[in-house]
C-alpha cells in the first residue's frame, strides 16, 4: 500500500470516526513491501490506533516495531553513534526486503542511505559494515554499473578480509568491464585480478560450501578469459 492510500485511507476513516464520536481505528493487512512504511506510519499516529494484523508477515512486523522503537528510544540518547547504527540497521532491513522484492533500485537506495548515515555520524568502517557494501554491490551488478560495484566489493574487502562477498562481487564486478573492450594488457591485468579475488572469496572463513560449484565455475571462466586475452583474443566479445 502506497503512503498516499495509507494516509487517505488513515482521513477517511479518522472523518467518519469524528463523526460518530468515537476514536478512529484502522485495521491494516500488508502485503509484502509495505510493512515498513505501515508500522512507522502507525507508530507515528498512536491517536489512530492503528491495528496491524497479518498472519503471514507477522515476524517482519514485530520486527518493524522493534527497530522503529529503537530508534526513537534512542533519540533521547545523547548518542550519534548508537542512533546511527540503529538507523543504518533499520535501512539495512529495508534494502533487505527490497532486494528479496527485486525493487534494486529501493534497495540500492536504503543501502547507500545506511553507509551515509554511518560516515555522518563518525562510525564508519566498522567489519560488519562490509555487508552494507556488498549488498549494494549486488544491487549494482543487477544494472550492470560495474566500476561503482568493484569499488564497493574493494570496500568490503578493507574492512573484512574474510567476508566472502566482498571478493566475489569484486571479480564479477571486473569482469564485467571486460564486456565490449578490444583485447590489450589492460584488459588482461584486470582479468587477472577478477581471478583472484574469486579464488580467495573461496578461501575465506565461513565460505558456505553450497557455493562452491557457482564460485569455481566462474573462476574457470576468468581463466579462459585471461588465456584468451594473452593471445589477444577476448571472449567477452
Amino acid at each position: 500500500m502506497q503512503a498516499s492510500k495509507v494516509e487517505g485511507t488513515a482521513a477517511l476513516i479518522a472523518a467518519r470516526a469524528r463523526e460518530a464520536e468515537q476514536p478512529p481505528r484502522l485495521l491494516f493487512l500488508p502485503k509484502r513491501g509495505g510493512v515498513e512504511r505501515l508500522v512507522e506510519y502507525a507508530l507515528a499516529h498512536p491517536e489512530q490506533q492503528v491495528s496491524i494484523r497479518s498472519d503471514q508477515f507477522a515476524d517482519e512486523v514485530d520486527a518493524q516495531k522493534a527497530w522503529v522503537r529503537a530508534v526513537a528510544n534512542l533519540a533521547a540518547d545523547a548518542d550519534p553513534a548508537a542512533q546511527a547504527s540503529a538507523e543504518a540497521a533499520r535501512l539495512k532491513a529495508k534494502g533487505n526486503s527490497c532486494f528479496n522484492n527485486g525493487c534494486y533500485v529501493d534497495a540500492w537506495e536504503n543501502y547507500s542511505d545506511a553507509i551515509d548515515c554511518l560516515a555522518a555520524a563518525g562510525v564508519a568502517g566498522r567489519a560488519e559494515d562490509a555487508k552494507l557494501h556488498t549488498n549494494r554491490a549486488a544491487c549494482l551488478l543487477t544494472a550492470d554499473r560495474w566500476v561503482p560495484a568493484a569499488h564497493d566489493g574493494a570496500r568490503a574487502i578493507s574492512l573484512d578480509a574474510e567476508w566472502w562477498k566482498g571478493y566475489w562481487y569484486r571479480g564479477q564486478a571486473l569482469l564485467g568491464q571486460l564486456k565490449g573492450k578490444r583485447p590489450s594488457k589492460v584488459m588482461q591485468q584486470k582479468a587477472e585480478v577478477a581471478l583472484k579475488a574469486l579464488e580467495r572469496a573461496s578461501q575465506c572463513r565461513g565460505f558456505p560450501e553450497d557455493k562452491r560449484e557457482r564460485v569455481e565455475q566462474l573462476q574457470a571462466r576468468a581463466r579462459n578469459i585471461v588465456f584468451y586475452l594473452a593471445q589477444n583474443q577476448c571472449p567477452t566479445q
